[in-house]
């Protein structure tokens, strides 16, 4: 965080444990500025990397930028795991070093925008095409997204979806936020799950 933070520019918002995938994926940290979105996953000393192929493919599709921050004991494999397009960031006690730059893509595929959007934004947006059923669900209201609107729209929609979430909590970090990042303000970005009744 300490070392994020003075990268960020004016407009970028920084989320901790951003949900993604209908919520079956969590980015360990998450950067958004007004025209893509920048995802890191942290791999620390008890960490192991069983899932990590799975997990890079799923950001891959959900992210502009991908990075793994991990620390010397893993470095050598995840540059064996990560495709190339991926960046890689050691964390050391003393220091962080970027190994590897991550490819940045300029727009997210267009399923991949829509998964980003709440279900009132998809209904709204799918009912501007045209008639539809009542009770049509977000899988349809994807489809009909990517079928009806520009990739780059998609994109913009997406983009201003998720700094929607995560501008309020965003603001009270920054007002609260010290000389040096505690764990406190890393929880204080976290996006907490809504409560179900």
């Amino acid at each position: 965080m300490a070392w994020l933070i003075p990268q960020l520019g004016f407009d970028d918002l920084l989320a901790s444990e951003l949900r993604f995938l209908d919520g079956s994926r969590r980015a360990d940290l998450a950067v958004c500025s007004d025209k893509s979105i920048l995802a890191v996953e942290i791999k620390g000393p008890r960490d192991n990397l069983e899932k990590l192929v799975c997990q890079l493919t799923d950001y891959k599709a959900m992210f502009n930028e991908v990075y793994v921050a991990t620390t010397s004991r893993f470095l050598p494999k995840i540059r064996v795991l990560a495709p190339t397009s991926i960046g890689i960031i050691e964390v050391d006690v003393a220091d962080i070093r970027l190994i590897r730059k991550s490819r940045k893509k300029e727009h997210l595929e267009p399923l991949s925008s829509c998964r980003w959007l709440t279900a009132s934004t998809l209904r709204r947006l799918a009912r501007q095409t045209g008639p539809l059923p009542f009770d049509f669900d977000n899988e349809t209201a994807r489809k009909i997204l990517t079928k009806n609107f520009e990739r780059s729209t998609l994109h913009s929609l997406a983009i201003s979806s998720i700094r929607k979430t995560l501008a309020n909590r965003h603001q009270g970090f920054i007002a609260e936020l010290g000389k040096t990042p505690t764990l406190d303000d890393l929880k204080m970005l976290t996006i907490e799950d809504r409560i179900k009744l």
